[in-house]
């Protein structure tokens, strides 16, 4: 509660600090100057549409926080969101969570996993996932982390229309099939990882890559 009192603040950062808080979340709704908000690894609890009104954020992070959720469309507001980190992050509502993305054109860094929810709660929501389609309204992505995390309805996942990535990290999240259906011809990329996928192609391919320099 004592943020309120602070509502010029940009800057948050109570990651590895247990708060636990009902109302964590709406706690921080005064403060609309607030452009970078880290908030991994907390006991603070709330819903996503207590931040819709934060909308000079530029990077949000809530690394593995189980008493954060909510729809990703809660979230439509912050057009100015860089960076969002929703590893283990309680995503409920619509479950193709990059659906809920595509008002956020800055974005250039989306992180998401779901490391097996059923240690936690078989109903804790926690069951992301990603659609080829709605990722191609994210063209200027630059950095995407996905692990555990599936295309809906059994269907394969492909990032030919991300141009611009740099960074494509993608283990065990149903990228399936041949390298070069997979990713289109993208001349920024520099780390692919696809461990954990049954992924197959000519690693001749890897020449339309030329700033490569992480490959699993």
């Amino acid at each position: 509660h004592a943020v309120r009192g602070t509502p010029m603040l940009e800057h948050l950062d109570v990651s590895w600090n247990y708060i636990y808080s009902g109302d964590g979340l709406s706690s921080l709704s005064a403060l609309t100057e607030l452009q970078r908000l880290e908030a991994g690894m907390t006991g603070i609890a709330g819903n996503f549409s207590s931040l819709s009104g934060l909308t000079s954020l530029t990077h949000l992070d809530f690394d593995r926080n189980l008493l954060i959720g909510g729809n990703m469309s809660d979230l439509g507001a912050l057009t100015k969101l860089r960076s969002l980190n929703l590893k283990t992050t309680n995503v409920t509502g619509d479950p193709n969570v990059v659906a809920g993305m595509t008002e956020l054109t800055a974005l250039g860094i989306i992180r998401l996993s779901d490391p097996s929810c059923e240690v936690f709660s078989p109903v804790c929501g926690l069951y992301p996932q990603i659609s080829s389609v709605t990722l191609s309204k994210l063209p200027d992505l630059e950095h995407l982390v996905l692990e555990n995390v599936q295309e809906g309805e059994g269907r394969r996942v492909t990032f030919r229309n991300l141009t611009s990535l740099r960074t494509l990290s993608c283990h065990k999240c149903s990228a399936e099939g041949n390298l070069s259906d997979l990713i289109g011809e993208d001349p920024y990329l520099e780390a692919l990882h696809l461990s954990g996928n049954p992924v197959h192609g000519d690693l001749s391919y890897m020449a339309n890559f030329p700033e490569l320099m992480s490959l699993d």
